[in-house]
């Protein structure tokens, strides 16, 4: 396998190895990172797809739980991003939040899709970006 050093910035230096589409899962105690949600009309925040209806709180951490939702794949993690960047999703009624993050792994996903997505056990939503 190729090691692919990736620098994370803020986040602290980060090295994961590429098998395909899976990247090895790497546990890092705590990551920052980015994550597109949905704004409501009441000013609370949501997940975009998987179990929408739940209202998502700023400075509480958040365990990831699993949900099967029809036409989509199962991934029992949630899902954020170490750039602003998921070009295949539209912005409409969407806010980016910055988020910390535990329990951390992560997916290879094609260039459309943003490239590689942060796989989190829990996250802790720190703000609203834009």
């Amino acid at each position: 396998m190729e090691q692919m050093p990736y620098n994370a910035g803020r986040m602290g230096g980060y090295k994961h190895t590429r098998d395909k589409k899976l990247l090895c899962n790497v546990k890092v105690e705590s990551m920052n990172g980015f994550k597109l949600m949905t704004l409501r009309k009441n000013g609370t925040l949501g997940s975009l797809f998987i179990n929408r209806r739940r209202v998502l709180p700023l400075g509480v951490w958040l365990d990831a739980e699993p949900h099967k939702t029809k036409g989509f794949a199962f991934r029992p993690l949630w899902h954020a991003c170490y750039t602003m960047n998921a070009p295949h999703l539209s912005m409409r009624g969407r806010v980016w939040v910055s988020v910390e993050m535990e329990g951390v792994s992560t997916l290879a996903r094609c260039a459309a899709q943003g490239g590689v997505w942060v796989l989190a056990e829990r996250i802790k939503i720190l703000e609203v970006v834009n």
